[in-house]
């Protein structure tokens, strides 16, 4: 009889969990229903590209760019970077185009407030994606976020905007991001496409210079070498392709300043011309320095042998 009421309560625990379990499972799947519906909304997340201005930093010439990523209803607001990690790589690894490069998120309070402090400008392009594009996008950049630094930074084909961009393009396959106008420079040989974004600072120029060297021109498509200081220009230019031939603007609106830019670049007054200059003038005196020493302490021995 025991034995009968334990089989029978089992059996009642079982009944319950599995119910409990179905319940559960209805529950799960309708909140996920109520959050697809939502995610279909095109205000469910706002994609940004953010274009920031040059800064003091030496890598900083060209400018920066990111990708902001807005989630009202969740309260979820990051931006996504891709950035050398300078822990694992060295500036050596950057000469030798070797540094490695991934993607982070911060917070982007954080991350605005951060250039604010460097007096440097952030200019905002909300992205014209649709809204399973925007959902891609976040996958997309979580994913990069996850595999960490894994890419070997390049100048001209993968830093940041090229990233950003790169990341873009994923989300919106089949469709595909397209330039109608391109600034003339990026056509140009790499050595004019340095001097053009360098030409205010004469040592970073010779910077790049070493680390481009070797690099043929060849190897570069026009589009990689678009900088987030000349893309400001090229952004009204933008569009995302469609398979069928249509296509739409890359950005909606007009863009909105999120900081001011305070930092000026002012050209260093020691140039590199100036230090050549000041090297060959101490070589000289050097030069001339010596030849009088040596002729002073010749001199007495030509005396010495006259008088012999």
């Amino acid at each position: 009889m025991r034995s009968k009421i334990i089989l029978l309560i089992i059996l009642i625990g079982v009944f319950a969990i599995k119910v409990n379990g179905k319940a559960q499972n209805e529950a799960v799947s309708v909140q996920e229903k109520i959050i697809n519906k939502e995610a279909e909304d095109d205000n469910f997340i706002h994609a940004y590209l953010l274009l920031i201005s040059e800064g003091k930093p030496w890598y900083s010439t060209c400018g920066h760019a990111a990708i902001r990523l807005v989630c009202p209803s969740k309260s979820l607001d990051y931006c996504f970077t891709f950035e050398m990690d300078m822990q694992e790589s060295s500036y050596l690894d950057v000469v030798k185009r070797k540094a490695k490069g991934g993607f982070t998120s911060v917070p982007s309070t954080t991350y605005i407030k951060e250039y604010q402090k460097e007096g440097r400008g952030i200019t905002s392009y909300e992205l014209n994606l649709r809204p399973k594009e925007k959902q891609n996008l976040w996958k997309v950049l979580d994913k990069e976020c996850t595999k960490g630094a894994t890419w070997t930074f390049d100048i001209t084909t993968v830093n940041c905007l090229s990233m950003s961009l790169y990341a873009i393009n994923k989300a919106v396959e089949p469709a595909e991001i397209k330039f109608k106008k391109l600034p003339r420079v990026v056509y140009d040989t790499l050595d004019e496409w340095i001097d053009y974004n360098t030409y205010q600072s004469p040592w970073v120029r010779i910077g790049i210079h070493i680390i481009l060297y070797g690099v043929e021109d060849k190897q570069t498509r026009p589009e990689d070498l678009l900088t987030p200081k000349m893309m400001k220009a090229v952004m009204p230019h933008t569009i995302i392709s469609e398979e069928n031939g249509t296509y739409r603007p890359f950005a909606k609106n007009n863009p909105q300043s999120l900081t001011r830019q305070i930092y000026k670049n002012s050209p260093c007054w020691l140039t590199p011309f100036k230090v050549l200059m000041l090297g060959i003038f101490i070589c000289a005196l050097i030069i001339i320095f010596t030849c009088n020493v040596f002729r002073s302490v010749e001199q007495p021995k030509t005396i010495r042998n006259i008088q012999t």
